[in-house]
């Protein structure tokens, strides 16, 4: 699939996206497999349809929360930022930090400017 615009969300003068393979991120995260095992035909397509919706709503949230918090002028600390980020590498490079940091340099980003856009929300 090809990546796209799931969403935007406006809170005052802050516009944010949402893309949709940061909703099929969220996905995998809500076990589509075990969607699989239980389900099938046009059961399995509608319980997907709805842990998407379910992903899309919870990234919407979350996106409407850290504008929030911004709107206070509060910053996310640099120790909770590390513990994301280490808890990225463990779920989705299992926990391969060097595996996360040549997938970073693929994608023309270091360590630092990805911390900095992971810090922005």
């Amino acid at each position: 699939m090809i990546n796209g615009i799931a969403a935007v969300v406006k809170s005052n003068d802050t516009t944010d996206v949402i893309t949709y393979s940061e909703v099929r991120d969220v996905g995998r995260s809500q076990r589509k497999e075990l969607l699989r095992e239980q389900f099938r035909g046009e059961e399995l397509l509608t319980k997907i349809k709805e842990a998407r919706a379910a992903a899309l709503k919870d990234l919407i949230d979350r996106q409407l929360i850290i504008q929030a918090f911004k709107k206070e002028g509060f910053q996310i600390p640099d120790h909770f930022l590390d513990q994301r980020i280490q808890d990225m590498i463990r779920e989705n490079f299992n926990g391969d930090r060097n595996t996360f940091i040549k997938t970073l340099q693929a994608q023309n980003y270091s360590l630092g400017e990805f911390k900095k856009w992971r810090a922005k929300g």
